[in-house]
């Protein structure tokens, strides 16, 4: 695990709302909609587009949307992924934010973008603020829900920090492909 501050930065991509029951289903439908409709084509036509790291497969799917699904061994996360001319990180997002307490939350899957940009039809262009945030690589065979349980309530708080609830969003980043190593970033304060 690292800390480290991140500038401001931008997501878009196509999002679904779901619930823990619901989660593993909906956000498979998501992840295939993305794919085989050619969805990140869209998004890397995109005036602001930062590229993409690589291809996906289908069942990426980590974090809280996985459930448990399995990846396929993909490229290190050591390497923190490439970057393309203005130092932006390539490759896919799975963010995650909550709207009903910790009942329902929006998962999207998408490829950061300047701010300038006007999402295309039926996708969401979120921004990151500039924080502190606690980062964690897993390869991609490792489970999503034990990942995040560890990073959450282990790791974290063995750090000395504390997850900052109140910027409400969390992310996973594919630095190659939703089939291999992922990263987890989580903004976090210093322990009191």
């Amino acid at each position: 695990m690292r800390i480290t501050e991140r500038e401001i930065f931008h997501i878009c991509g196509y999002a679904v709302e779901t619930n823990a029951k619901q989660s593993e289903q909906d956000v498979s439908q998501l992840y295939n909609d993305f794919f085989e409709n050619d969805r990140e084509s869209v998004l890397r036509g995109l005036g602001g587009s930062r590229g993409l790291g690589g291809l996906g497969g289908l069942g990426g799917l980590g974090g809280l949307g996985g459930l448990g699904s399995s990846r396929g061994l993909g490229g290190s996360c050591g390497s923190r992924g490439s970057h393309d001319s203005h130092g932006s990180q390539k490759g896919y997002y799975g963010l995650l934010w909550y709207t009903e307490g910790h009942e329902k939350y929006f998962y999207l899957l998408g490829i950061e973008v300047s701010g300038e940009i006007k999402p295309p039809e039926n996708a969401m262009l979120k921004t990151a603020p500039k924080t502190t945030y606690a980062v964690a690589c897993y390869p991609g065979g490792k489970d999503g829900i034990e990942a995040w349980t560890e990073f959450f309530y282990t790791d974290i708080p063995n750090a000395g920090y504390t997850v900052n609830e109140k910027l409400n969003f969390y992310f996973e980043y594919y630095p190659k492909s939703v089939d291999g190593d992922y990263e987890l970033w989580v903004p976090v304060l210093k322990s009191e």
